[in-house]
């Protein structure tokens, strides 16, 4: 394998959403087992359902009118301008 396939697998490996590690599936498996001490029907308990999915939100542009009233928001507040100067 070359460096720059390397350096294109770690990029993929990276980007991929919702990719489970092997650590992933332990933490579910040993969640499940504590569930299944405090449930009626261990047997029910499924250790798919320990394990997380998160989905990756698309970043948006702001508007100038957006971007100016956060900054005008974050600026107020780090610089604690009484209410006047920040509405304006």
């Amino acid at each position: 394998m070359s460096s720059s396939e390397f350096v294109d697998w770690q990029v993929y490996l990276d980007e991929e959403p919702n990719r489970f590690q092997k650590e992933d599936f332990y933490l579910a498996a040993l969640t499940a087992e504590v569930r299944r001490s405090w449930v009626r029907h261990p047997s029910q308990v499924d250790m798919r359902k320990f394990l997380l999915n998160f989905k990756v939100q698309e970043e948006r542009e702001d508007t100038p009118e957006q971007f100016m009233k956060k900054s005008k928001a974050f600026w107020g507040i780090a610089l604690s301008f009484p209410k006047k100067l920040k509405d304006k």
